[in-house]
């Protein structure tokens, strides 16, 4: 490189002329005419000007030698590149087409992981290398259908939900643009067992995506998803790409468990008699027995059996919280109520308990009553009465004289003002000794 760049310089001193000035040379010799001799400030101001000269050539020397110095870099820089092309291919040859493998684009459609794509580089008209590459076409993502969306009890694990589609501007192909929002819970607080319910409420194209624990739901509008939680919890609110928009809380309260202790066939004021009780801290409680449309309200209740045979029980208390719960219990009935009447008396006998009929449970309610004695040889009436304190004392009352003893009487008693549930007559036999 160094002998290169001393034989430029060589080669452009040796062509080098100073170019020729008529002018200047003619204003040179006036002057120096116009001087006479050669003294010695005379030839001090020639030398100099003459140096001035040589000073310019100079400078337009170096200029012109720098600039061919980078050019010859220039070229060798060329040079080298060029040979370094011709060793890699022949200078005529075409530039071979290259494949590039690219990882495949993975998407629903399920295309293959290993696909290729073909890249081709080709030379443009500045003379640069440039990728020509193919278009490459995605497949078209999934249009939710109706089946997406599900509600009620219906679930969709880990639901797939339409993205916002832009309609074109023609109107061609136009798909709904979803708008994903926050839903509202009807009821945030329910009793254990009791349902709560999401509704969509919202415009034609606003879709719910709600998560419940790891379970995920899509509403449409007017849809509504009903579940019946175990415990308390939250509920999550998605848009299309599972980013939390929304949380509402919900409490499920337990429910109580209600019992009681109960007391039954016994007599109380002439009426049979079931006694229960219940224990608890409640706002209300509430007793319903067997199938009559008949409740109690307290914590203690009480209630007549007329009937024989097993009746149910049934306890419902509510909480403060608003929930309910019931227990039922059985009951059972020894006999038939019929006024507590003895089917014997002894008119002449000396007990006076004994000495008249009257059913007792007349002579302990506070009842109006109409009691009739019947002789079943002649259905005549023999005695009748609506006075309590004034039992039958064996007379026939049409005649005046004590009937005749060791038959058996048929009696009947009706009743004004029965209570609920209970008949309106009472009857039964009777014999007096």
């Amino acid at each position: 490189m160094k002998d290169n760049l001393e034989k430029v310089f060589k080669d452009k001193l040796d062509q080098f002329e100073a170019p020729y000035d008529a002018s200047a040379w003619e204003s040179m010799n006036s002057r120096l005419d116009a001087k006479q001799g050669i003294g010695g400030n005379s030839l001090f101001k020639w030398i100099a000007g003459s140096a001035a000269i040589l000073a310019v050539v100079a400078v337009s020397t170096y200029f012109l030698m720098k600039e061919e110095v980078n050019n010859s870099n220039e070229q060798a820089k060329i040079a080298e590149q060029s040979e370094s092309l011709e060793n890699d291919s022949d200078a005529n040859s075409f530039v071979e087409t290259e494949t590039i493998e690219k990882k495949s684009i993975s998407n629903n459609t399920g295309t293959d992981e290993n696909s290729q794509v073909n890249i081709e580089t080709q030379e443009n008209d500045n003379g640069e290398f440039v990728e020509n590459t193919p278009n490459v076409v995605l497949p078209e993502a999934k249009e939710a259908s109706s089946e997406d969306f599900k509600s009620g009890e219906n679930h969709i694990s880990n639901a797939e939900t339409p993205e916002n589609v832009q309609s074109n501007n023609d109107g061609s192909s136009a798909k709904p643009k979803y708008n994903f929002i926050a839903g509202k819970l009807i009821n945030d607080k329910v009793c254990k067992g009791e349902s709560i319910v999401i509704r969509n409420s919202g415009g034609k194209n606003d879709i719910i995506k709600l998560q419940i624990e790891n379970d995920v739901f899509s509403l449409k509008k007017a849809n509504a998803h009903e579940f019946k939680p175990e415990h308390s919890g939250s509920i999550l609110y998605l848009d299309g790409k599972n980013n939390v928009i929304g949380k509402e809380e919900y409490i499920v309260f337990e429910v109580p468990n209600p019992d009681f202790n109960m007391k039954a066939n016994i007599f109380e004021d002439g009426l049979p008699i079931a006694k229960c009780e219940t224990y608890g801290d409640y706002e209300s409680v509430v007793w319903t027995f067997g199938k009559e449309n008949h409740e109690i309200k307290g914590r203690k209740a009480t209630h007549h059996f007329f009937k024989k045979g097993e009746h149910d029980v049934t306890l419902t208390v509510t909480d403060y919280n608003g929930c309910k719960n019931s227990k039922t219990k059985k009951v059972r009935i020894e006999d038939n109520y019929n006024l507590m009447a003895v089917d014997a008396f002894k008119p002449n006998g000396t007990d006076p308990r004994n000495k008249i009929f009257m059913p007792f449970a007349l002579t302990q309610r506070d009842v109006n009553f109409t009691l009739t004695i019947v002789d079943p040889r002649d259905n005549s009436v023999i005695f009748s009465t609506q006075d309590a304190t004034k039992g039958w004392d064996g007379i026939d009352q049409r005649t005046g004289s004590i009937t005749p003893s060791e038959t058996v009487y048929i009696w009947k008693a009706q009743l004004e003002n029965p209570l609920p549930n209970e008949r309106q007559v009472y009857a039964g036999t009777v014999v007096h000794n």
